[in-house]
């Protein structure tokens, strides 16, 4: 499955800020490329930047409570409450990259037949682990092993990451 994530200028389009400080707001899923961006974007335009990562459901309560900004990236489902609740500006949204979910085996393990439904059920109820973050994506993990059902059966094998880093 594949999201799209999408950036809107909330306030004030990056090249006319009156202000030095430029609000972010951020799904954790870009995150590590991000941060190199924002310090080319602070080392060129001598603006200061400020950014939260988060995920889809922290960004959409940031929103609903009002949270100001000036940058929203976020998955698409996040950006279309937003339009909706007129958080942000539509005319703005620009798809600028996607996120996917894959399976991986450790290195010398067959990969498992995951081309059907059940045998990905059967694949995950095999697996020794099943790992995925907390982020947007591992949300989408979630209510896939739920729909699957093989939720409650691997319980006790599941890890959750913080970001695919701690993966």
């Amino acid at each position: 499955m594949r999201r799209a994530i999408v950036a809107i200028f909330l306030t004030a389009s990056v090249v006319s800020l009156a202000a030095d400080d430029l609000k972010v707001m951020s799904a954790g899923a870009v995150e590590p490329g991000l941060v190199r961006l924002i310090e080319q974007f602070k080392r060129s335009s001598g603006h200061s930047v400020e950014v939260q990562f988060g995920s889809a459901p922290q960004l959409t309560a940031r929103l609903e409570a009002g949270q100001p900004g000036d940058v929203l990236i976020a998955p698409t489902a996040v950006m279309d409450r937003a339009v909706a609740a007129r958080k942000v500006d539509s005319s703005t949204r620009t798809p600028v990259g996607r996120v996917g979910v894959g399976i991986v085996v450790r290195r010398g393990a067959a990969a498992p037949d995951v081309s059907t439904p059940d045998r990905l059920k059967n694949a995950l109820l095999g697996a020794d682990a099943v790992m995925f973050t907390r982020g947007s994506s591992g949300q989408y993990v979630e209510r896939l092993l739920t729909k699957l059902g093989v939720a409650a059966a691997i319980a006790s094998k599941i890890v959750r990451a913080e970001d695919g880093e701690g993966l």
